[in-house]
């Protein structure tokens, strides 16, 4: 994880969703998938293009990355910053 300011925040793709969610404070999804790339590419239905971007709960993802049709990179940015999101200060 690349933290870019308080609300935006790049993954590599092939992080472990459950990790994704400690990390984000959030509940891990229903999905057959175990990477963050891959439950991205379950919810599109299709391998997004770079800059498309889905809706999640206070989560925006952006596609940064795909190579060899898979998602490598996720701009992921917040509707506030993680700290308030996890209710603190």
């Amino acid at each position: 994880m690349r933290q870019i300011d308080e609300h935006s925040f790049e993954f590599s793709a092939e992080l472990p969703l459950d990790e994704f969610c400690e990390v984000m404070n959030i509940d891990v999804p229903k999905s057959e998938s175990h990477t963050l790339g891959g439950w991205i590419f379950e919810m599109f239905e299709r391998i997004p293009a770079v800059g498309e971007t889905l809706q999640y709960g206070p989560l925006t993802f952006t596609v940064r990355q795909v190579d060899n049709r898979r998602i490598r990179k996720v701009l992921v940015s917040l509707s506030q910053p993680l700290a308030e999101q996890a209710g603190g200060a």
